[in-house]
C-alpha cells in the first residue's frame, strides 16, 4: 500500500506534466535527446505544480486532507492535460531553433560506447543514491532539521499549521520557500503517515531528473556526443551525488536553475514565445525552491535587459518578457504569499 501511494502521489503530476509540455513547446525532432528534454522537464514541472498546488489548497481550505487532495489534484491536472493535448494538436508547430552545427566528428563506435558508460554510470548513481540513504535516511542536517521539519508541520500540523513559520524557530529560517517541503508533504498525505522514506524517493527523483535535463539539453543545443559527455561529468561528481542523497533542496534548486537556461536557449526565436512562458514557470520555481532564487531571477532579469538596449531589440524582448513574467506569476505570487503574509522578516532582508 505504501509503495503504491508513493507511485501515485510521484505519478499523477509527473504524467501531467509531461503532458503539458507539447502545448509550450509543439513540434520537435523526435529524436531520443527531444523526447528525454520533454520527460526531464515534465517531471520537475509536474512536481513543482504539485507542490504549489498543495500549497494553495492548504492555505485557502485551511487542510489538505487525502480525499480532498486527491480529488482537486486529478480533476485539475486531467483537465490541464486534456487542454494542453488538445491544444498542442490544433496548433502548428513552432520553429525549433537547430542544434549549434559546430559539433566534432569522431568514429562511428565512439557514441554507442559513451553512451554504455553513461547507462553504467546512471545504474551507479542510483545504487549510491540507495546505499547513501540506507547510511543517512533522514538526509543530511539541513533535511531534518529545515526542509523535512516544515514538512512535518505542514503534514501534521493540522490547524496549527502556520506555527512552522513562528519566529521562535527563526534559527532553523522558518522563511525558506516552500517547494520541498510541500512535496514532501502532499507525499506524505498520500501514504496517511511521515514516512522517512518518501523524501529520499523525491530527493533521488530530482537527481535523475537533473541529470537527465542536462544530457538532453546540451544534446539538443551541441550535439549527442557534447550532451553524453555532460552527462558522464554531472554522473561523476561526488559533491552531486551527496547532495542528492541529503534531501537538501540545492540539487531541485540547480534543476529548475538548468531548465530555465536550457527553455530561454531553446526560446531564441520570436515565434517560441510559449517556450518563455515555460521558462518563466522554471525561473519562478526556482524562487518556490529556495530564498536564493529571488536572486537567480534579479540577475536573470538584469542580464536580460542590458541584453535588450545593447542589441537594440527592446521591443520584441519586452514581448518576449511578457510571456515569461505570466508564467513565473503562479509560483511567485505563491511566494509573494508565503514571505508578506506568514513568515518573519527574511534573513535575505536583514
Amino acid at each position: 500500500m505504501t509503495f503504491l501511494a508513493t507511485v501515485l502521489s510521484i505519478l499523477l503530476p509527473v504524467a501531467a506534466g509531461i503532458l503539458w509540455v507539447p502545448s509550450f513547446l509543439p513540434g520537435g525532432t523526435g529524436t531520443v535527446a527531444d523526447r528525454g528534454f520533454r520527460v526531464s522537464l515534465g517531471a520537475g514541472i509536474g512536481l513543482g505544480a504539485a507542490s504549489l498546488v498543495y500549497f494553495f489548497l492548504l492555505s485557502f481550505s485551511g487542510e489538505a486532507s487525502r480525499p480532498r487532495l486527491f480529488l482537486f489534484e486529478t480533476v485539475l491536472f486531467s483537465s490541464l492535460a486534456y487542454l494542453a493535448v488538445r491544444y498542442a494538436k490544433e496548433k502548428k508547430p513552432e520553429p525549433s531553433p537547430e542544434s549549434d552545427s559546430r559539433v566534432f566528428t569522431v568514429p562511428r563506435w565512439v557514441l554507442p560506447a559513451l553512451a554504455v558508460v553513461f547507462i553504467s554510470l546512471v545504474a551507479g548513481v542510483i545504487l549510491a543514491e540507495v546505499f547513501l540513504t540506507v547510511d543517512r535516511p533522514h538526509g543530511g542536517w539541513d533535511a531534518w532539521a529545515i526542509w523535512n521539519l516544515r514538512a512535518r508541520f505542514l503534514f501534521r500540523g493540522g490547524e496549527y499549521w502556520r506555527d512552522a513559520f513562528s519566529p521562535l524557530l527563526s534559527e532553523i529560517h522558518p522563511d525558506y520557500p516552500l517547494l520541498l517541503p510541500g512535496l514532501v508533504a502532499r507525499g506524505w498525505t498520500y501514504l496517511g503517515r511521515d514516512a522517512v522514506s518518501f523524501p529520499a524517493v523525491v530527493a533521488v527523483f530530482y537527481t535523475l531528473s537533473t541529470i537527465g535535463m542536462l544530457v538532453s539539453a546540451v544534446a539538443l543545443l551541441r550535439g549527442s556526443l557534447q550532451g553524453i559527455l555532460a552527462g558522464v561529468g554531472l554522473a561523476c561528481t561526488p559533491i552531486f551525488l551527496r547532495h542528492g542523497a541529503s534531501q537538501y533542496a540545492d540539487v531541485p534548486f540547480g534543476y529548475y536553475m538548468l531548465a530555465t537556461f536550457a527553455l530561454l536557449h531553446l526560446a531564441k526565436s520570436p515565434e517560441n514565445r510559449r517556450a518563455m512562458s515555460l521558462a518563466g514557470f522554471t525561473a519562478g520555481l526556482a524562487c518556490w525552491t529556495k530564498n536564493e532564487g529571488a536572486i537567480f531571477l534579479g540577475a536573470l532579469v538584469s542580464g536580460w535587459f542590458v541584453y535588450a538596449l545593447v542589441s537594440s531589440v527592446l521591443r520584441q524582448e519586452v514581448r518576449r518578457a511578457g510571456w515569461f513574467v505570466l508564467g513565473a506569476l503562479p509560483p511567485l505570487l505563491a511566494l509573494a504569499y508565503l514571505k508578506f503574509a506568514l513568515v518573519p522578516p527574511s534573513d535575505m532582508a536583514t
